[in-house]
């Protein structure tokens, strides 16, 4: 498996232009950037699996009191409803708020004064309307979603509703309430299956240590034992010790003396509960038989780029300098795209059952 390093000399050489006299970093980087999402649109798609909840719990309103919804019922509320900015719906008048503050299992803080005693309601996603939908606004530079389980291992089909919403194409899902009085957690995992740019890491070592304990659900962590400097690239990847779950690494950090604090998506499937828990990122995504292909694609794509710089100038190589690197970068691409289509199985839709 090549690093990155090890990738810019092949696409260099492939181009024969040692050195930054043609080429210049920033040059080369931008096309690796951009042909890690085409190799992921064209050849072999690079799937980030990501399990999200569904949200269907439902009531009635016992008691009022004013811009709250009280259920001493149920007691089925929970801490993260504000936080994770839950859409309570009253279906007696069909009229929608937001969670805004959590006071107990049987009160909550909304965002609009809706309810009277008797009131039924029921409780969705962030932004959803009804119990088949899931919020994946916060799932960072995805291109398309290649596959939707519910519960997990049933494919389903499924809707995007606008830009953020998932809906999924079911007759029904379970009640989501899994507070103590239940005494069977409900089942409301799925798992999305999305596409984004393949992965090729910037690093030079690829492990580090956490600095401290995190919670459940933290969206960064402080780490330690890396590298002594550099950065750490938006859209780098990463597991945890411990974890199944997959991380997005969501804002550039530089490391300074073996150490940095880290931005990430999604929030940690469950608490870090020691300092000597390790994180790896992944170092490459591409497959071994697909790196010559790729770096094919990326020298292609810099010939091509390249030619516009010449077209008003009087070059060492004559006037026609513009028209060998733009023809050589497109009989290179013609090559590579018909070596990626014999190699692509053909896209097939499914339709899956409903029930």
């Amino acid at each position: 498996m090549r690093n990155y390093a090890a990738f810019t000399t092949l696409v260099t050489q492939k181009l024969q232009s040692s050195g930054t006299a043609d080429f210049s970093v920033s040059e080369v980087d931008n096309a690796i950037e951009e042909g890690l999402k085409e190799f992921s649109h064209l050849a072999r798609p690079h799937i980030f699996p990501l399990i999200l909840p569904v949200e269907s719990r439902y009531g009635t309103c016992s008691s009022t009191s004013v811009d709250n919804l009280r259920d001493t019922t149920k007691g089925q509320f929970l801490s993260g409803d504000a936080t994770n900015e839950k859409v309570v719906h009253n279906r007696t008048d069909n009229t929608y708020a937001v969670v805004l503050s959590f006071s107990s299992t049987a009160q909550i803080g909304i965002s609009r004064d809706i309810f009277v005693v008797n009131d039924n309601y029921r409780i969705y996603n962030k932004r959803c309307t009804n119990k088949k939908q899931l919020f994946i606004g916060d799932m960072p530079d995805h291109s398309k979603i290649d596959s939707v389980e519910y519960p997990i291992g049933e494919k389903r089909n499924w809707e995007i509703i606008g830009e953020d919403i998932l809906e999924l194409k079911v007759d029904s899902v379970e009640d989501s309430n899994a507070s103590s009085t239940v005494t069977d957690l409900p089942n409301v995992d799925v798992l999305i299956r999305f596409v984004r740019p393949h992965v090729l890491s910037q690093l030079t070592d690829w492990a580090g240590t956490f600095a401290a304990t995190a919670a459940a659900g933290a969206t960064t962590l402080s780490g330690s034992t890396l590298q002594s400097a550099g950065t750490i690239e938006i859209g780098e990847e990463f597991h945890v010790e411990n974890h199944k779950s997959r991380y997005i690494v969501t804002a550039a950090t530089t490391i300074a003396s073996n150490t940095a604090a880290i931005t990430f998506y999604p929030g940690l499937e469950s608490a870090v509960a020691a300092t000597t828990w390790t994180f790896t990122f992944t170092q490459s995504s591409l497959l071994q038989n697909e790196e010559e292909t790729f770096a094919d694609l990326v020298a292609a794509r810099l010939a091509i780029n390249k030619a516009p710089k010449f077209f008003n100038a009087i070059n060492l190589g004559g006037g026609q300098v513009w028209q060998n690197f733009q023809t050589w970068g497109e009989r290179r691409l013609s090559q590579v795209m018909k070596k990626i289509q014999s190699e692509t199985p053909p896209k097939v839709k499914h339709l899956y059952t409903r029930e």
